[in-house]
């Protein structure tokens, strides 16, 4: 189901073949104006009813975004369209007005989910002063010389409704002889900042007031998950060390019904972990003074007796990329080089499934995803969820994208790719 907020039409979102509708109630929507336009492309119109045993839907289009709001991101990322994409934004607007043919309600132009513009009637303002505001965000970003001239002989004229209807299918050729339609590549996404996206999507967090109270909770919140992470790193080092403490003692073979001295040995182990565990757990949650910084409860690990101190990686070390000779196997940075090269090869052969090097049922994207890619050697870690690892590839100055791995008996496979635009670098 879609709320009123995220797009046009709040309504059911229904498979109708190959297509994404929405189905809405015919009967609460019989006195919207889009009735009269069913049947054209570029106006948010019924597609098709759909009869129930008490009453009939209306399937619409389901709109995605608002025209505008895509030249942003666009602008945002530093990629303005090309010259067949133009064609194709500034046709399709052109034919929705042809298609209005002087409708004076107000309205916003849409793109659906399958990228072809629309425009929606409703709150807004004209269709065709809206059209000559987005061309002229399209003329300032565009390149091309022709295109330019154009698109400002297209804005001014659309100025003047009866002159503009004349003058419609000398654009629309005058367009396609400058170049071939191309379809608006919409997966370009400017860089935001976490706070930015969480207070657009729930603003209601922003009123929470913080009192003492939520300060409080905030910094044991953080001080919890410290000490949960170096719990887990010091369990980790008492299961590795306790193997070679039991080489170095030689201990005999026992004999038959004697107890087990390394079991004997594993429960004072595992209570001496656990105790460490709570006064760790409690003494990073002690409250401390006002000015106590989180980054100052990040204290240096004592290594356990019998066991080497953790080295601690230098910035330079951390910031390098990192390549298969100096990480370790079964790391899933080093998996990427040869995922990769299995992926070509799968290319190559028109292997269309790709088993050893894609989870099942995401073959068709991933495969589409690298052969299209242009992007450097260079792989480095964005993040790691256990099983789960983020992982960014290409050269900072280049195309660059994001790879998804899953971890299966001990294997990493390709699990999604996607492009990022405008990626700051690795840190």
């Amino acid at each position: 189901m879609l709320d009123p907020q995220e797009g046009p039409f709040a309504g059911e979102l229904v498979a109708d073949g190959e297509e994404v509708r929405i189905r809405l109630d015919a009967a609460g929507c019989s006195e919207d104006p889009f009735w009269s336009f069913s049947g054209t492309d570029h106006v948010a119109a019924p597609l098709d009813l759909v009869r129930r045993a008490d009453g009939t839907d209306v399937l619409l289009p389901w709109c995605t975004e608002r025209i505008s709001a895509f030249l942003g991101r666009r602008t945002a990322a530093e990629q303005a369209l090309s010259t067949g994409e133009s064609v194709t934004l500034v046709g399709s607007l052109l034919r929705g007005l042809t298609e209005l043919d002087g409708c004076p309600l107000p309205g916003a132009w849409w793109l659906t989910d399958g990228g072809r513009p629309v425009f929606v009637l409703g709150t807004g303002e004209p269709a065709a002063e809206g059209s000559r505001a987005l061309i002229a965000r399209v003329r300032d970003g565009a390149a091309d010389r022709g295109l330019e001239r154009l698109l400002a002989d297209i804005e001014s004229g659309l100025a003047d409704p009866r002159a503009a209807r004349r003058r419609m299918d000398r654009w629309d050729a005058e367009l396609t002889e400058l170049a071939a339609p191309r379809p608006l590549h919409r997966e370009v996404f400017a860089p935001a900042a976490a706070g930015a996206v969480v207070a657009k999507r729930f603003p209601a967090a922003l009123d929470v007031p913080a009192d003492e109270g939520t300060r409080w909770w905030t910094a044991v919140s953080g001080r919890a998950a410290m000490a949960a992470e170096r719990v887990r790193g010091l369990l980790r080092r008492l299961g590795s060390a306790a193997p070679r403490r039991r080489q170095s003692r030689r201990m005999p073979k026992p004999e038959s019904g004697a107890a087990n001295p390394v079991g004997g040995r594993r429960r004072p182990l595992l209570i001496g972990a656990a105790a460490a565990t709570v006064v760790l757990a409690v003494g990073l949650l002690w409250p401390t003074g006002e000015g106590d910084d989180p980054a100052s409860a990040q204290a240096v690990e004592t290594p356990v007796a019998g066991t080497p101190a953790a080295e601690t990686p230098s910035p330079e070390h951390s910031a390098r990329t990192a390549t298969p000779q100096d990480v370790p196997s079964g790391d899933p940075v080093a998996a990427v080089p040869g995922l990769v090269e299995r992926i070509e090869r799968c290319l190559r052969a028109h292997d269309g499934v790709c088993a050893d090097a894609v989870v099942e049922g995401s073959a068709a994207a991933v495969l589409a995803a690298i052969e299209r890619a242009d992007t450097g050697d260079a792989v480095s870690l964005v993040d790691s969820y256990g099983d789960i690892a983020v992982i960014r590839r290409g050269d900072v100055q280049e195309e660059q994208q994001i790879l998804v791995l899953l971890r299966r008996k001990d294997e990493w496979l390709v699990r999604d790719v996607y492009a990022v635009a405008d990626q700051p670098g690795s840190s």
